[in-house]
């Protein structure tokens, strides 16, 4: 009994540890997509030899890292 509590007590220990110490970073998984689509596009497009439609796929990869970079941040509740 008494070595359940303390292994009780211990795991409460690390869990308080980890969940104070760890840097939890949520990742947007729909923007990582977006942007990988957006770079396959972009390496056809080239292809293709389009300058106006690279830029604007460009633009639109640039805005898409920008955002992703901003909402990349630690949860301090995990």
């Amino acid at each position: 009994m008494r070595f359940i509590y303390a292994r009780r007590v211990e795991d409460e220990k690390n869990r308080i540890l980890y969940e104070s110490s760890a840097m939890i970073v949520r990742r947007n998984a729909d923007a990582e997509a977006a942007m990988q689509y957006l770079v396959w596009a972009l390496e056809d497009i080239e292809k293709v030899g389009n300058r106006k439609a690279a830029v604007h796929a460009r633009i639109a990869l640039r805005a898409l890292r920008e955002a992703n970079r901003s909402d990349d941040k630690t949860d301090e509740r995990a």
